[in-house]
């Protein structure tokens, strides 16, 4: 399937990039992602549960970030598996100067297999336009309003 779209987000691309490679900023939000962890540069590990349908699962996975242009664009992929089956997909991000914010564009694809590729194609680009429009939904609010750390 394929998946591409635009965000606009508070704050210059100088201003907003850094949060795009932030372990804690991305796992606060990805809803169902319980763990996010720089293990390498650029090479994070993950685990999430995800819902699809009656579908329910904690999958594993990586993903890495390539073709870094701070602060224009990067490439992202990732893959993740659980009992369930596999997801992978990779997106090209490129961020734009928009009258002070920024205008992030994605343009990617992703692929299922196992038994959550029996729910079906349409069901599943539905789940996963809706699950990219929330995470972009909720990194807008976290660049806005910053969480307050309890070091700080």
């Amino acid at each position: 399937m394929k998946l591409s779209g635009e965000s606009r987000l508070d704050g210059r691309p100088e201003e907003v990039f850094g949060h795009l490679l932030d372990p804690e900023v991305i796992k606060r939000c990805i809803d169902g992602c319980e763990r996010l962890e720089l293990v390498a540069p650029n090479r994070y590990e993950f685990t999430a549960t995800a819902r699809l349908g009656a579908f329910r699962g904690v999958f594993e996975g990586v993903a890495e970030v390539s073709e870094i242009i701070t602060p224009e664009s990067y490439r992202i992929f990732a893959s993740a598996k659980s009992k369930l089956g596999r997801m992978e997909g990779s997106a090209s991000v490129r961020l734009f100067e928009a009258q002070g914010q920024t205008r992030l564009h994605y343009e990617g694809e992703a692929r299922v297999s196992g038994m959550i590729a029996a729910v079906g194609g349409s069901m599943i680009d539905l789940w996963a336009k809706k699950a990219v429009s929330e995470v972009f939904a909720r990194l807008a609010r976290e660049i806005a309003t910053p969480a307050i750390r309890p070091d700080e």
